[in-house]
């Protein structure tokens, strides 16, 4: 059965329209998922899912030490590196590195979430832009990689 959206089916005719008791958004509208609700570059969709990415992956942010009760239901798998052509949703953590996961909808409309395995730490210095992954001792391994950089 088709769900409302804002008081309508699928959001109404702009967004899309239930057929066989599931909402198919319209190909040439930005919007997409279950309820046609996700509006393509929009970014409501990386918000509303950055706390449990967080913890699922990361294991930090608000839902960490309630992650199954408040993320068991979300679709997260992590990976090495992201895929291409989905939606990209890039934050911050609790410890300044940069975390990015990605996200786009299956068949059925379905949610579905990839984050990257390993935070980023990303900074500029001299013009140069270089990027570390993160661990308990990042700015070590910055500073490291920084003096070697020049060393030359």
């Amino acid at each position: 059965m088709c769900h409302l959206l804002q008081k309508t089916l699928c959001g109404g005719p702009e967004r899309g329209k239930c057929e066989c008791n599931r909402c198919n958004c319209a190909e040439k509208s930005k919007y997409q998922g279950t309820t046609c609700e996700d509006c393509k570059g929009c970014k409501v969709v990386c918000r509303q899912n950055k706390a449990c990415v967080q913890c699922v992956v990361h294991h930090t942010g608000k839902y960490k030490d309630s992650c199954e009760e408040n993320c068991g239901d979300r679709n997260i798998s992590k990976k090495l590196s992201l895929p291409e052509s989905y939606n990209t949703c890039e934050f911050k953590d609790d410890d300044d590195c940069i975390f990015y996961f990605t996200y786009d909808y299956d068949d059925n409309n379905e949610l579905k979430i990839i984050a990257q395995d390993k935070k980023v730490n990303s900074t500029s210095s001299h013009n140069v832009l270089y990027t570390v992954y993160c661990t308990t001792s990042h700015k070590i391994r910055s500073t490291i990689h920084l003096k070697q950089y020049f060393i030359t």
